[in-house]
């Protein structure tokens, strides 16, 4: 709707809401005097008293019929229509006087004649500002869920149904986080501080061919036959020492761990690392079954 071709000016920047509220005289083309005549007729004051003015409704019916039906039964118009216009054609109805209408005297007839030169029944049903106010009523009104476009609809009710999405599976965190959580606690992934020689994990090996130096091999038939004898739970063959000062790798065993235990300080494991470095090729990893010299300051006990 261009406000500014059916308004006067000084209501361009205003709200339908407040056009609806607006003086009648607002109307690009209707006076102050007119909208005087207005009020006398029908004590219409506002763009929304013209456009429920329920006579105006009634002459638009008329004028429907008598386009689209013109030979109609006008029976349901008699508590419309005074006495002497009962019972006629919609055709004929539409050429009538506007005080034919039931509640129209023929005095406000004349204040309609005289404001808007209206006649006839087609003359009001016609008339352009009542047309203009209805238009402004109908964009005034709050919209309905009917009024609106399907995808405006729809939009409100995708946000509602992520929301309770997002609470449904908030809940199911609350209820299933413990059993989340020791589940995951059961295989922690090594931390690089955890591992030999900072901490006490040792790689789990039940079978393992025993390392020994080529020093300690007799003949190389021996050397295969060795490697490919499984580790077995401690027996004491396990626990013979192939050189006079060695240790036998034990479970558990960390480079931190046997240099506390054989020299009195944690400190010494670097010089017994540096002291097997044929037999140990990675600190953090420990054999069970490894036999490791012993440098001067470790003590078998």
């Amino acid at each position: 709707m261009e406000i500014r071709e059916k308004f006067v000016k000084g209501y361009e920047d205003k709200s339908f809401a407040e056009l609806a509220a607006s003086p009648v005289d607002a109307l690009k083309g209707i006076s102050k005097k007119d909208a005087q005549l207005l009020f006398k007729a029908f004590h219409i004051r506002t763009v929304e008293d013209l456009a429920k003015l329920k006579f105006a409704r009634w002459a638009r019916e008329i004028c429907e019929l008598a386009d689209t039906s013109p030979d109609s039964d006008m029976s349901s118009f008699n508590d419309k229509l005074i006495k002497k216009y009962e019972g006629i054609s919609p055709l004929k109805l539409a050429k009538a006087p506007v005080w034919a209408l039931q509640g129209v005297s023929q005095k406000d007839a004349a204040w309609l004649k005289k404001a808007f030169a209206i006649k006839t029944i087609r003359d009001f049903a016609s008339l352009k500002y009542i047309a203009w106010a209805q238009e402004v009523v109908d964009l005034a009104r709050p919209q309905t869920a009917a009024d609106k476009p399907v995808d405006e609809i729809k939009k409100p009710m995708r946000t509602i149904s992520i929301l309770i999405l997002v609470i449904i599976l908030a809940v199911l965190a609350v209820i299933f986080w413990p059993n989340v959580k020791s589940f995951i606690g059961q295989n922690p992934m090594p931390r690089e501080r955890d591992l030999p020689p900072f901490g006490d994990q040792i790689a789990p090996v039940s079978h393992t061919a025993e390392q020994k130096s080529d020093a300690e091999i007799g003949t190389k038939a021996e050397a295969q036959k060795e490697k490919t004898v499984a580790v077995k739970p401690e027996t004491p063959k396990q626990h013979e020492r192939v050189c006079e000062n060695c240790y036998t790798v034990k479970w558990r065993d960390t480079f931190i761990s046997i240099s506390e235990r054989l020299s009195g300080d944690w400190r010494n494991w670097q010089k017994l690392y540096n002291a097997n470095r044929d037999v140990v090729k990675n600190t953090r990893l420990l054999i069970p079954g490894t036999e490791l010299r012993l440098p001067d300051g470790f003590q078998l006990k």
